[in-house]
């Protein structure tokens, strides 16, 4: 006769998830399991089963934070559970975050307690799934101190990923261009979610969502990379077996020259009847307004500076195509290059995303820096820039902005004292002033 755990063991996991797991939690889980030995098998133990149960009850409980699952292993080779570890992990972290909550609970006066709040905000955004669910429950005395914890725990968490890179080297160029450029807003505004009350800044300007940023601005690149690699089949076809794309060779060329499409108001398929995406295009008119640095800004208005236009363009080549495209850093402008070998040869490429999209060759770039800054060329211009350093200039040509708004003003300063450094590297000592900065501009 088949025992009752046999019978759970057969339910695939992906009905177990929709059916069974609603009603479960870690603790209901292993309180079955101690109930007999073929639960603790089922439950507890390595195998597959037990594996994709835990990493379920993981990421329905936790939204937020990161789970340290070693990725450059196959799962089913790892000899320990590691998703029933971080669920044990998570879960005491959510203990000693509860712990250091409490001790906000009842503070009037945040100058004077500027420690109890630092020690909670290093916690990043393995906290926030817990603050927000305690968060309303809590009788706070300090009228303002769920925004600033908030407000808080994200910059923590922007910082870190900046000065990372999002990864454990902070010079790994993996990391999408486009993503920093992100995390500048997100840190600027970090408002956790769309909420109607929140006032707007003095220039009008609405806030953006912490939560909702990045799907928008990645669903509108994904939406400029469908119309890029729409207009490449027209030229080569679609390749039936691999679907076109990143798995799709396209003579990197033709990519340049069909971008112009996105980014030239002259391009002569927009001389023609129809309906035509608006194009990208230097912003001449208000070059310093900090509009021209914010990512989703530039996005609507299709305006903005060469650092930031660059990023987009690149974005939107890797997208569609996988091609990397590389920053260049060069004296008073910046542009994008990328090695091309055909049957012209082999030979560097790059673009100007300011002026239409426009391609040059290495002699061009020179000629036109030496003319227009009076100055000797130097090949080191040519070298490629990490990601830091381009998020860092970002960052600066923020604070150098005529029209910042007041606001804002002390979020960049913050960003750009703390979230970089003269070389990129996380500096863990750094952590006090971090905190003392995030905490005297949290509002």
């Amino acid at each position: 006769m088949e025992s009752p755990s046999d019978s759970l063991l057969s339910v695939p996991i992906d009905v177990f998830e929709q059916c069974i797991t609603p009603f479960f939690d870690g603790q209901s889980v292993v309180a079955l399991a101690s109930s007999c030995h073929r639960y603790y098998d089922m439950f507890l133990t390595n195998d597959s089963f037990s594996r994709d149960l835990w990493k379920i009850l993981c990421k329905r409980r936790w939204k937020f934070g990161r789970f340290r699952i070693r990725q450059h292993c196959s799962e089913a080779s790892l000899e320990d559970n590691h998703w029933l570890k971080e669920y044990r992990r998570r879960g005491a972290t959510d203990i000693k975050t509860w712990n250091f909550m409490k001790e906000l609970i009842d503070i009037t006066d945040l100058d004077q307690n500027e420690e109890k709040y630092s020690r909670f905000v290093t916690h990043g955004m393995d906290a926030m799934d817990l603050f927000q669910k305690k968060k309303g429950s809590i009788e706070w005395q300090f009228e303002k101190m769920p925004e600033a914890i908030e407000k808080g725990l994200i910059r923590f968490h922007i910082c870190q990923k900046l000065r990372l890179g999002d990864s454990l080297d902070p010079l790994d160029n993996d990391v999408p261009l486009e993503y920093g450029a992100i995390w500048i807003v997100q840190y600027l505004f970090a408002r956790f979610s769309d909420d109607p009350s929140t006032r707007t800044l003095e220039d009008g300007t609405e806030p953006e969502s912490f939560l909702l940023l990045q799907p928008r601005v990645e669903s509108e690149l994904d939406a400029l990379a469908q119309i890029l690699l729409q207009r490449l089949h027209l030229h080569v076809g679609e390749n039936d077996d691999q679907h076109g794309g990143i798995n799709q060779n396209f003579p990197l060329r033709l990519v340049l020259e069909e971008m112009k499409y996105l980014f030239d108001a002259q391009h002569v398929d927009r001389q023609k009847s129809g309906n035509h995406v608006p194009p990208f295009c230097g912003n001449t008119d208000n070059y310093y307004s900090y509009h021209n640095s914010m990512i989703h800004t530039i996005l609507s208005t299709r305006t903005g500076i060469p650092i930031t236009l660059a990023i987009i363009y690149s974005a939107i080549v890797r997208r569609a195509t996988g091609i990397q495209l590389r920053a260049v850093n060069l004296p008073g402008h910046f542009m994008i290059s990328a090695n091309v070998d055909d049957v012209q040869g082999s030979e560097i490429l790059f673009v100007d995303a300011f002026h239409g999209g426009k391609i040059m060759t290495e002699s061009e770039v020179s000629s036109m820096i030496t003319s227009a800054y009076n100055i000797r060329w130097n090949q080191n211009y040519l070298s490629t820039v990490p990601n830091i350093m381009v998020w860092k200039r970002v960052a600066m040509n923020l604070i150098n902005s005529f029209d910042l708004p007041n606001e804002l003003r002390g979020q960049v300063t913050s960003l750009i004292a703390m979230g970089f450094n003269h070389n990129g590297i996380y500096d863990i000592k750094g952590e006090k002033r971090l905190l003392l900065l995030i905490y005297s501009t949290y509002n």
